[in-house]
């Protein structure tokens, strides 16, 4: 079943009594990251954005202990240092630009494999709109839409740590349009 899950980029799963279909729904539009199943790049530990096709890395304690790696197309995130404010320790990984557009709507599927401690958290970049945190391991699926929030560059989603030391495993993001009317 988890390797459905990986792959649901590909396709919208319908699970109905352990059966999988497309979906017939033609008001979703294609797949807005680059490689949100993680499989584009090998594995490799304390990764950086040259590391990670289609994402970018933030980690500026790196060298205080958190680290973010890559095994198994799945991203570890590792928090164990965090600074008061938490302004120098936040760690996390952000979409190329251009995923948002001010008023369009989005449904975004998170899957995250375990939590230990540390709830992952998804946002639109530029803070303080549509956020949400993930609190147990599984598949996370919302829709919203995109605001201008004054907080600088919207166009890009953004997965980072919650406010805790622990970790939290990432197995994907998939973000698609979805067109007025059709949001479930």
């Amino acid at each position: 079943l988890d390797n459905y899950y990986k792959y649901y980029d590909m396709v919208d799963l319908d699970i109905k009594t352990d059966t999988y279909s497309y979906s017939t729904d033609t008001n979703i539009g294609p797949e807005l990251t680059t490689n949100g199943n993680f499989t584009q790049d090998p594995n490799k530990d304390n990764i950086t954005s040259s590391d990670l096709t289609g994402w970018n890395i933030a980690n500026p304690a790196h060298d205080l202990g958190n680290s973010i790696s890559l095994q198994n197309n799945q991203l570890f995130f590792q928090i164990d240092y965090l600074i008061g404010d938490h302004t120098q320790d936040n760690i996390f990984i952000y979409s190329e630009s251009g995923i948002f557009e001010v008023g369009k709507q989005y449904k975004v599927v998170v899957d995250v494999a375990a939590i230990n401690g540390n709830n992952p958290v998804f946002e639109q970049m530029g803070g303080g709109g549509n956020i949400v945190s993930i609190t147990e391991p599984g598949i996370t699926e919302y829709t919203f839409e995109a605001i201008d929030n004054g907080g600088g560059a919207i166009d890009a989603a953004v997965l980072r740590r919650g406010g805790t030391l622990g970790s939290f495993t990432l197995n994907s993001i998939s973000i698609k349009e979805h067109i007025p009317g059709s949001l479930t």
